[in-house]
């Protein structure tokens, strides 16, 4: 038989050849660069649950098993008494003494998680032998929503956790931009002195003042200037016992001047042994100077019947800078009777 070519004919597709076996694994990539350290997180906190009966009496201590507070109204307590066994029977009194200040204590109706406060120990707990007392500050809860007198109640002490310790130091960074310039400093202290420089050469002699011949007095501002103020005997000064009293006010001008005083008193009868005190005030002041003052203090001691007492106050030194006042005063101790003061008050320009 003989075949005849007739076109171009294609079979169906054979069935999927077997997968091939896996090539062999690549090497291992370039390890990547570690990334930065993360910021520290806060303190972790942890706590611990039990039940107690909570007790509505506000003094201690709480009966076996029972929470008390030493206020009707949480939001006012001050303390947490909490008996050592719990109403599952655990002894708790170790526990409490890994409390401290800024730990939380939690307490909640069993029953009703609506009704719950939350204190911030202030303290350590004090261990009272069956109880511990735990003194706190009401912090946040349900406020005028008291816990119920003889109901199961949660007690969670809620401890913050320690800060972990200081990582490593970070790379130093990147030099910061230049600040803006600074304020001016304070100008620094005054250097020492130079020395000394060469005495000059002598001036010529001064003229002396010219003497008055004629009884005139001297000019103001003059060396030799005079300058009074009085107070008559006939309007003497009433006085207190023991009680400084200026007689008179002189004011001066700027200068180098001499200062004295005549000054007396009129008295009836008086008891208690009289004690006379005038003085020179070189300040204007109305109060009698120190007893060490230099000049412008005499005292003296009249006898009880004296009517009249005349002293004389010494000479002193007053150098004014600018005008002011220069007083002069007494000061008298006695008994019964009375005294007042007189005198005059003056003064002459040295210079």
């Amino acid at each position: 038989m003989a075949w005849v070519k007739t076109g171009s004919l294609r079979g169906p597709a054979g069935p999927v050849g077997p997968q091939g076996i896996a090539g062999p694994v690549g090497p291992a990539g370039v390890q990547g660069d570690q990334g930065i350290a993360g910021a520290q997180g806060a303190p972790g906190p942890s706590s611990s649950t039990w039940s107690f009966t909570y007790s509505s009496t506000t003094v201690e201590p709480p009966a076996g098993q029972q929470v008390r507070l030493n206020t009707a109204n949480p939001v006012d307590a001050t303390k947490v008494w909490l008996d050592h066994l719990n109403l599952d029977g655990v002894n708790v009194a170790n526990f409490l003494t890994l409390l401290h200040a800024d730990d939380e204590v939690y307490l909640q109706d069993k029953n009703d998680s609506t009704i719950y406060h939350i204190f911030d120990a202030n303290d350590v707990a004090n261990n009272k032998g069956a109880y511990s007392e735990i003194p706190v500050t009401y912090a946040r809860g349900v406020q005028g929503t008291p816990l119920n007198n003889n109901q199961a109640t949660l007690v969670s002490v809620i401890r913050q956790g320690s800060v972990g310790a200081t990582g490593p130091q970070g790379p130093l960074g990147p030099e910061g931009p230049a600040g803006p310039q600074g304020q001016q400093g304070i100008q620094g202290i005054q250097g020492e002195p130079g020395p000394a420089g060469a005495t000059g050469p002598a001036g010529p002699q001064g003229v002396p003042p010219a003497s008055v011949t004629d009884g005139s007095d001297a000019s103001a501002g003059q060396i030799g200037e005079f300058k009074s103020a009085q107070r008559l005997s006939t309007a003497a000064l009433s006085l207190t016992t023991n009680v400084a009293a200026v007689i008179a006010t002189l004011p001066l001008t700027a200068g180098d001047w001499d200062v004295w005083a005549a000054s007396g008193f009129n008295t009836t009868t008086t008891t208690g042994n009289p004690v006379a005190r005038c003085w020179i005030n070189p300040t204007g002041a109305s109060t009698a100077p120190s007893l060490d003052q230099i000049g412008g203090n005499a005292i003296r001691n009249p006898t009880n019947a004296a009517t009249q007492v005349l002293m004389a106050v010494p000479a002193m030194r007053v150098s004014l800078a600018a005008p002011g006042n220069v007083t002069l005063g007494a000061t008298v101790t006695f008994g019964n009777g009375t005294y007042s003061g007189f005198g005059q008050l003056m003064a002459r320009r040295r210079r």
